[in-house]
Formats: C-alpha cells, sequence, structure tokens
C-alpha cells in the first residue's frame, strides 16, 4: 500500500518484462497471470492516474493497487496485456522515446539483463486502442535526472512528453525516473516535471508510504518470480517495508562516498595547481 497523509490504501506496483528470460526484470508468463489474479481477488484495481482524485479522501473503501510497466517491451503487447484484458485490469506503460522500434541498450554494460526489443509507433498505438492502457515518460534517452543539468532535464521530459502525444494523440502527463534510486529524484526534479505539465511520477524506491504533496516522487513495490499469493499481499501490505529503509540507507552511503570522492579529487586538483 502506498498511504497518501493519513493513510490512504493505494499500492503501485512494478513491472518491466513478462516473458521467459532469465534476468532480473522478468516475471514468467505464469507468475505474472498469478500475481495479477491474486490482486485482482483481493483488492480493487485502477489506474494511476487516479492516485490524484484519491488523495485528500479517507473513505475509499477496499485496498487499492495500480500496476506500472516500465521501459515498453514488445513482450507487454504479446503476453502481458492478454492477461491483463482477461482480468480487465488498468495498467500505465512507461516508454523511452528515442528508442522506440529499437532495443533496450541502456542495459548493455549489465550483463544479467538480457537485450528485449521494445514496441514500435504502431504497437504502441494497439495497445492503446485496449483501453485499459494509459501511457507516460520515461525520459527520451533512459538517462539518470540526477546526472542532468536543468536544461538537459527539461529537454529529457519535455521530449519525450512531445513524442508521446504525436504518437498517441493523447495527453501525457505521468512519468517514471529511470532507475528511479533515491539520489536521482529531487525537489528540483520534481519541480521541473511540475513546469513541464506531469502530474504523477514513480520511482523505483520501495515504499508503502507517500504523500499528497509528493505525488511527483511516489515509491514502487515489486514481486518476484516465486512470490506466492500470500507473499503478493504482504507485500501489498506493507510487510516488507524494511526493503524500504534498506534502499535509503544504501542510497545515503552511495551520496556519502560520492562526495567524498569529489572532495578527494578537488583537493589533489588544489594540490597540484599550486
Amino acid at each position: 500500500m502506498a498511504v497518501f497523509d493519513r493513510g490512504l490504501p493505494v499500492s503501485v506496483v512494478m513491472y518491466h518484462s513478462v516473458g521467459e528470460a532469465d534476468d532480473p526484470y522478468t516475471v514468467s508468463p505464469l507468475a505474472f497471470r498469478r500475481q495479477i489474479e491474486c490482486l485482482a481477488r483481493n483488492f480493487d484495481l485502477i489506474r494511476l492516474r487516479d492516485l490524484r482524485r484519491l488523495t485528500g479522501r479517507q473513505d475509499v473503501g477496499r485496498r487499492k493497487v495500480a500496476i506500472t510497466f516500465d521501459d515498453a517491451f514488445c513482450d507487454f503487447e504479446e503476453t502481458a496485456l492478454p492477461i491483463l484484458l482477461r482480468q480487465a485490469t488498468p495498467v500505465t506503460v512507461f516508454v523511452p522515446t528515442a528508442f522506440v522500434g529499437k532495443a533496450n541498450e541502456w542495459d548493455a554494460p549489465f550483463t544479467r539483463c538480457r537485450r528485449k526489443p521494445i514496441m514500435n509507433a504502431g504497437a504502441l498505438q494497439r495497445v492503446k486502442d485496449s483501453g485499459l492502457v494509459d501511457f507516460g515518460s520515461h525520459t527520451v534517452d533512459h538517462c539518470r535526472m540526477s546526472e542532468l543539468s536543468v536544461e538537459q532535464m527539461r529537454h529529457q521530459v519535455r521530449g519525450s512528453k512531445r513524442a508521446l502525444e504525436l504518437t498517441l494523440s493523447t495527453p501525457v502527463d505521468l512519468f517514471s525516473y529511470p532507475y528511479g534510486r533515491p539520489e536521482d529524484c529531487s525537489r528540483l526534479t520534481q519541480r521541473v516535471l511540475l513546469e513541464e505539465g506531469f502530474t504523477v511520477a514513480v520511482t523505483t524506491q520501495w515504499t508503502t508510504r507517500a504523500r499528497e504533496a509528493d505525488l511527483t516522487t511516489c515509491g514502487r513495490i515489486s514481486f518476484n518470480e516465486g512470490d506466492d499469493d500470500r507473499t503478493v499481499c504482504a507485500k501489498v501490505g506493507g510487510l516488507y517495508d524494511w526493503i524500504g529503509l534498506k534502499m535509503q540507507i544504501g542510497s545515503r552511503l552511495r551520496v556519502l562516498k560520492t562526495r567524498v570522492s569529489r572532495n578527494a579529487t578537488a583537493r589533489r586538483l588544489g594540490t597540484v595547481t599550486r
């Protein structure tokens, strides 16, 4: 669950790929179907964009779940969408627009990640025509927002928004941070997203709590291949929140390590220049 301020019971779930590939970001069709059926039985499945109308309301009934997919791989149309259609499950797909019709070249340095094709414009339109799928930006180049200048951030979010709106003839105001670790999101990135017309943005930070004021840094949870119904429900219910704490500690350590390294480099350069 993601809890807004006083405790709205809403959870955002993250997927990437559904298929037979043996990599950390893929679940099998069998596992995916089992997980979606479990969610449909136990929770109300909503669109990610509906978070905006839920904020501030306390009487929302049964816990709600929003499903999201990053990267727009072809296996979404081929394998995931038929399962979602059988359960009438709405979903949001985030697209890195420079890679439409290409592949996940950003994963090339990671040996455990398989090369996967990404949907082309025709496939995106067919998926949209299902009526269950909303689309959001995943930047133009699938790059870390934290490594960009303000102008580069604007190019990434504005360019992807325009490309998707032109391709799909529909407004785009949902965003997913590539990589999405805590250090990739900041007040600055939030400001840029809001100024460019985005209303909801999701990260990869594991959390079951979010605040209405921070809809542009919503956390998500995820499921593994072997998660049974009990584990799926436990994750949605917040029993795995220690994962989020572990991620936050890791993020702070990475930031501290980077800062120490930069300071050491600056001192060496200062010594050399003198």
